[in-house]
């Protein structure tokens, strides 16, 4: 999880139980002193953790005792300060949270994982109001001479030249939505995959299922059915996060064995 938060950009930094007191102390160091933004501990390695002013706490997965969950959250939200917690929850794990939010007297709310575009909606709206703050606060009298020099200069108007340069702020090029074919998948919105691996490769579904998750750096939770045969193996995984797993996890290995990835079949 670390390498794949550290590839996307992010500082991140791992924390278990295995690590010696000196790399543990370097680890928390950096996260207290803000070098590290996100803190990934198992859940042993993190019953030590203490730190102030942490803005939100992620369980990745549900611990078995409630107590270690109020535990966990408890490291948001110190001092009467605002904090928050989420919890990725799928199956039968709803019935556990549920059991929590009774233990804990109070009310957890529901929501579903962001698609990739309400990720990218969201940073436009805090985009724009940078951009709102910006109008209000600076001298932006150089700037307004540059865009109307543009415009007499050329056949733009100053509503296309703002659209071209916001987005550029948001990300660059924008890639259009990868669409496939019908691939037999049985739930709506997701993409059926092709895996060359199978049960005679003595390969697990939690085998499949880490390697997704690892290699393209996506919620193993959202990945759907999986299902093994003697020579390959199907799942079914969100069409946005389609493309990224076939890229990335094709030619890496599974239980020694090269992997092929590829969109399925209709059945």
């Amino acid at each position: 999880m670390v390498n794949g938060l550290l590839g996307r950009g992010y500082f991140a930094a791992g924390l278990h139980g295995d690590m010696k007191q000196a790399q543990r102390d370097r680890v928390m160091e950096g996260f207290r002193k803000g070098k590290t933004d996100i803190l990934v501990a198992t859940d042993v390695a993190a019953r030590g953790i203490d730190v102030d002013e942490v803005e939100a706490v992620f369980n990745y997965d549900l611990p078995q005792d409630d107590e270690y969950y109020v535990h966990r959250i408890g490291r948001t939200g110190r001092a009467g300060r605002v904090g928050r917690s989420f919890s990725f929850v799928s199956g039968r794990e709803v019935y556990k949270l549920k059991e929590i939010q009774r233990y804990c007297k109070t009310k957890i709310y529901a929501q579903k994982v962001p698609s990739l575009n309400d990720v990218a909606n969201t940073k436009i709206e805090k985009l724009m109001d940078r951009v709102n703050q910006m109008i209000e606060e600076e001298d932006l009298t150089t700037y307004l001479q540059l865009i109307q020099s543009e415009v007499n200069a050329s056949d733009y108007t100053s509503m296309d030249i703002a659209a071209a340069l916001l987005k550029l702020c948001a990300g660059g090029k924008e890639e259009p939505a990868e669409t496939f074919a019908d691939t037999g998948a049985e739930e709506p919105g997701m993409v059926r995959l092709f895996i060359n691996i199978g049960k005679r490769d003595k390969a697990k579904p939690g085998d499949i299922l880490g390697a997704l998750a690892g290699e393209s750096g996506i919620p193993g939770k959202v990945v759907g059915t999986i299902d093994m045969y003697d020579k390959y193996t199907f799942v079914e995984v969100p069409t946005e996060y389609a493309r990224e797993i076939i890229n990335s996890v094709n030619h890496t290995k599974i239980k020694g064995k090269p992997v092929a990835v590829e969109p399925a079949n209709q059945k």
